[in-house]
């Protein structure tokens, strides 16, 4: 299949190199191709320099539509991409990454076939600077299993996902702090039982370590879960939400010490 089927790829970026033009290339050698890429350019004053590099881009692969913004903030650049994109079903994908040929058309193949699936993950590989597979991850696949990971952890890779756009916007978007926006958006979505969660059984995406950075295990990090965990527990979830609280509070203290 090479012919668009109703989905876009939302994807932000604050650096201009080699590592986002082999993530685009990535996105547009797919066995099923995007609608539209919507890249989403944050925090760079844009000279002569930078605009030429993003034309380039856009002669490369026309269906690419760049927005800039001088706002640094992700969730900022989320929202603004998320509100740019078009179609029913949007893909995320980091800068850095690599999704595998197949990772659209297994998704969308998915999401026709499972409409009681809101939001679709699947399993991936973490790969090094030299590109080799260092680890693969291997995600709970059913709803019920990811709604109860959900108390402990991240059971859901942001870049890997595939989610319908329209029940995105009506969970109000990206929210959070400065980390961890992806894990409360889906906490918002486990309030709801019509948004149904899953993961694919097979790895469609290289994850680079250095999109982990300096943040994952970050006392801010930790704080941003915390924060996100704590309105669950007051907005609905319950006293079921004070246990993983307070495992999160601990590994905080931790980081603290």
């Amino acid at each position: 299949m090479t012919a668009a089927a109703g989905f876009d790829v939302l994807m932000c970026t604050h650096r201009l190199n080699a590592e986002l033009r082999r993530a685009l290339a990535s996105c547009f050698d797919q066995t099923l191709k995007p609608g539209s890429l919507v890249l989403v350019v944050n925090g760079l004053q844009i000279g002569d320099a930078e605009q030429a590099y993003l034309d380039d881009l856009v002669r490369t692969w026309p269906a690419l539509r760049v927005l800039t913004t001088p706002v640094r903030g992700l969730i900022f650049s989320l929202n603004l991409g998320l509100h740019a994109c078009r179609a029913p079903l949007v893909a995320r994908m980091d800068a850095d990454d690599l999704a595998l040929p197949h990772r659209f058309e297994r998704q969308v193949a998915w999401m026709q076939s499972h409409p009681e699936t809101t939001i679709l993950g699947t399993w991936y590989d973490h790969v090094d600077a030299r590109g080799q597979v260092t680890r693969s991850l291997q995600l709970p696949i059913e709803d019920a299993r990811i709604r109860r990971a959900l108390f402990w952890g991240n059971p859901l890779c942001h870049p890997s996902v595939m989610y319908r756009r329209q029940a995105i916007l009506d969970l109000g978007g990206y929210h959070g702090g400065l980390h961890a926006e992806d894990y409360d958006l889906w906490l918002r979505a486990s309030r709801r039982p019509d948004c149904g969660f899953a993961n694919l059984p097979e790895v469609c995406l290289h994850y680079s370590a250095a999109s982990t950075g300096d943040a994952r295990g970050s006392r801010q990090a930790y704080a941003s879960v915390l924060a996100s965990q704590a309105r669950q527990l007051v907005t609905g979830g319950g006293l079921l939400w004070a246990p993983a609280l307070l495992w999160t509070l601990a590994k905080l203290l931790f980081r603290s010490a």
